[in-house]
């Protein structure tokens, strides 16, 4: 079975995902800042989805610490 990681706690979309994909299919759900503590733990999945986003990211204009994709 597939195992899949959903980063990004908080957020409506993240929430609501890992409800619906936890029925069918091995699924973790974590914070962005959990995620950072962990090394290597992309290993262990199949699949990562991010939806976590950061606040500056919107407001200011591009910058790679912002950019949470870039980190992962």
């Amino acid at each position: 079975m597939k195992k899949i990681l959903i980063i990004g706690k908080r957020g409506f979309i993240g929430k609501n995902l890992a409800k619906s994909l936890n029925k069918k299919l091995i699924t973790n759900h974590i914070s962005f800042d959990s995620f950072l503590k962990k090394t290597n733990i992309i290993n262990n999945y199949d699949y990562v989805i991010n939806t976590s986003i950061n606040k500056d990211y919107l407001k200011k204009k591009y910058n790679k610490n912002f950019d949470n994709d870039l980190k992962i």
